[in-house]
């Protein structure tokens, strides 16, 4: 992850055989409230967000998906990970 200002790029490994990546950004470390959701592209392996909270803490954690008709399967959450303003 790298942080300037505001903007937060976040780096993953592309997994292969997939629909796309869900990614949750939230000022609580058990994601329970202040909650961002973003959805990226399969193709992608990096994504850049601006984000407000300058002084504060926020954590970032990703899945990949799978999309099979009306069916979605994700993976499971990769570890959070901590960005301090």
């Amino acid at each position: 992850m790298n942080k300037n200002k505001n903007i937060v790029k976040i780096k993953w490994d592309k997994v292969s055989d997939i629909s796309g990546y869900e990614i949750q950004i939230s000022t609580d470390k058990k994601f329970k409230k202040n909650v961002s959701i973003y959805n990226a592209k399969a193709n992608k392996n990096n994504k850049k967000f601006k984000v407000s909270g300058i002084g504060k803490k926020c954590y970032v954690r990703i899945r990949a998906y799978v999309k099979d008709g009306n069916n979605i399967t994700n993976s499971s959450w990769s570890k959070k990970k901590q960005i301090k303003f």
